[in-house]
């Protein structure tokens, strides 16, 4: 494993346990998820194209590793919450957990969630499996990408990539400004907005993971090199904007920038990393 994504982990990781704390110390934190999204779209693309050219992808091969990987872990936490919840939430919040319970187990918590709370609304505090909404994201994704992959001819991946990244982009900020019309079909489940259901669903959210899958491409086809200079310059962009805000709404700017900062840095190899940074581990 590369170093420099296991310190983009770290990072990531602290954003948003520091972001929960409601220590107020990185009020921007919430956008370690977006990290993340960049960091699964690249590493199970190049996973899976690698895979491809080798003539040893298998979609059961593939998907049992998805399995083995989350479900034992995934479990116990939905087991564990459960339990807690019977103790400490009120009848009508036990109810919207069996939803989100539910939704979990089928990995479709990001459309059952947005029907009861919005991610930055104080009832969030008591939606016991809000943060599996991201999972469920990742999972539809990954559920999706290697038959993009398989069925598209080797030349025209990256154009289909860019596609549904320009796609998907178009579709998230164009419902982030429309916070006064209700989704097409998705009115008959709720009745929040646009920008509301942005936030949760994977066709306004996968331009993340997607920007993830161009990098794994020009990757692996060498077609761009970065200097140091620019990775840690884009490390520095991405550690100041846990503090800074640009607009009042997310996904927005400050997710286009922090994406594009964690895909620059993923190109090329990790030798621009210092090791004051992180211990280099050959093992």
């Amino acid at each position: 494993m590369r170093n420099d994504i296991q310190f983009l982990r770290g990072i990531a990781v602290l954003y948003v346990v520091f972001y929960h704390s409601d220590l107020g110390l990185l009020p921007q934190g919430f956008l370690g998820v977006d990290i993340f999204f960049v960091l699964s779209g690249f590493l199970i693309t190049k996973l899976i194209l690698e895979q491809i050219e080798l003539s040893k992808f298998s979609f059961r091969n593939f998907y049992q590793r998805r399995v083995n990987r989350l479900l034992p872990a995934l479990y116990v936490t939905l087991i564990l919450t459960s339990l807690l919840s019977t103790f400490f939430l009120t009848s009508s919040q036990l109810k919207d957990f069996s939803h989100q319970l539910i939704g979990a187990v089928t990995f479709s918590a990001n459309m059952v969630l947005p029907t009861q709370t919005g991610y930055f609304d104080a009832a969030a505090e008591g939606k016991p499996l809000l943060h599996i909404w991201s999972l469920s994201l990742e999972e539809q994704y990954y559920f999706l990408l290697p038959l993009v992959l398989t069925l598209t001819p080797k030349k025209l991946r990256l154009a289909a990539l860019i596609a549904g990244f320009m796609a998907s982009i178009y579709m998230c900020f164009s419902w982030s400004y429309a916070t006064d019309q209700n989704a097409p079909f998705l009115w008959r489940f709720s009745d929040i907005s646009k920008y509301e259901w942005t936030f949760y669903l994977l066709p306004t959210r996968a331009w993340e993971l997607l920007t993830g899958s161009v990098t794994a491409w020009l990757y692996l086809n060498k077609q761009i090199s970065v200097t140091r200079r620019v990775k840690v310059t884009c490390l520095s962009i991405i550690l100041t904007l846990g503090y800074l805000q640009i607009t009042h709404s997310h996904p927005n700017i400050e997710a286009l920038i922090i994406v594009c900062c964690t895909a620059v840095i993923l190109l090329g190899d990790d030798l621009w990393l210092s090791q004051n940074f992180i211990n280099n581990n050959d093992n």
